[in-house]
């Protein structure tokens, strides 16, 4: 089968290196986003996915307009059987939805219609659920909207941050899409609608999402910890520190009732927090300006004077 592969960031990888390792694909193409200015000195970076293309010597297009004629016209003149969306970042336009003899399929990081849109991994996390999973649908003009063909459940790890989690998820979805692909071209699979009675919705993350309100749960907390890693983090301002990301942390229960939720105390040595409910030890954290260390060596320097 001729494939157009459409993906961009880490989580497309490991299904665009499935579907190459498979003898019955032939990615003839891959679609990625532009290159993006990143870091301090905003020097552009390639994203994941066409850096592991090129090592590949796959052919990229990187269009900045998907209804650009001469990448429409291009697209029509590989005429692919399918094409596969993997965290690709723009919707799909209708004309080309059309060109694939058996469609656009997209890997999407959630029991669908549960978590549609842009961030379903991190609010799967933050929700403090056990489970997430994948799905295979059939792309239409709404946004995670289209017919199911596949669909597997996933248990999410107690220990498991955004990171994690993507990439076990990719993995996991890689493989439910190879099966499904075939099951699907051969007419093994009948798609079936969403419940949209179902349906939720993710929003896209900012970086003032990631400040943390002591006065929710320590349980609350920690999973913001964990989703928001390594962007926009779980940060704090402290009076005379500046900023903290918090990194990595773990909750305790019952302990200094006496104390506001928001102020610091020291446990076992490490620096932890009264918060709504229950309390939060800092394992992990990065103070403004430095590099990432453990709460002991935080609470040996600049947090000795705020555990007191």
């Amino acid at each position: 089968m001729k494939i157009i592969f459409f993906g961009t960031s880490q989580f497309a990888v490991p299904v665009l290196q499935a579907l190459a390792k498979d003898a019955d694909f032939n990615i003839k193409a891959v679609v990625s986003e532009t290159d993006k200015p990143a870091g301090r000195k905003m020097i552009l970076q390639k994203p994941p996915i066409k850096i592991i293309s090129e090592k590949e010597n796959f052919k990229i297009f990187q269009p900045n307009n998907l209804k650009d004629d001469n990448f429409k016209n291009a697209i029509k003149k590989i005429s692919p059987d399918v094409c596969v969306v993997a965290s690709y970042g723009k919707m799909i336009p209708n004309e080309l939805l059309k060109i694939p003899k058996f469609g656009f399929l997209n890997v999407h990081p959630s029991l669908l219609p549960k978590y549609r849109g842009a961030s379903p991994i991190q609010s799967a996390i933050l929700s403090g659920g056990k489970e997430t999973g994948v799905t295979i649908i059939v792309l239409d003009k709404k946004m995670d909207h289209g017919p199911i063909i596949a669909q597997e459940k996933y248990k999410i790890s107690p220990t498991d941050d955004y990171l994690a989690l993507e990439q076990k998820l990719a993995e996991f979805g890689a493989k439910l899409l190879v099966s499904s692909i075939k099951k699907y071209a051969a007419g093994k699979i009948k798609p079936y609608p969403q419940d949209e009675k179902k349906a939720t919705y993710t929003k896209r993350f900012s970086r003032e999402d990631g400040k943390i309100d002591f006065e929710k749960s320590a349980e609350d907390i920690e999973g913001m910890t964990r989703a928001f890693s390594p962007w926009p983090s779980a940060w704090t301002e402290i009076k005379n520190i500046g900023r903290i990301k918090i990194t990595k942390a773990s909750v305790i229960k019952d302990e200094e009732k006496n104390l506001n939720a928001g102020q610091f105390f020291e446990y076992n040595k490490k620096p932890a927090v009264k918060c709504g409910e229950n309390a939060l030890i800092i394992e992990k954290l990065i103070p403004e300006g430095k590099k990432e260390m453990s709460g002991e060596e935080f609470l040996r320097g600049a947090g000795k004077s705020l555990c007191k």
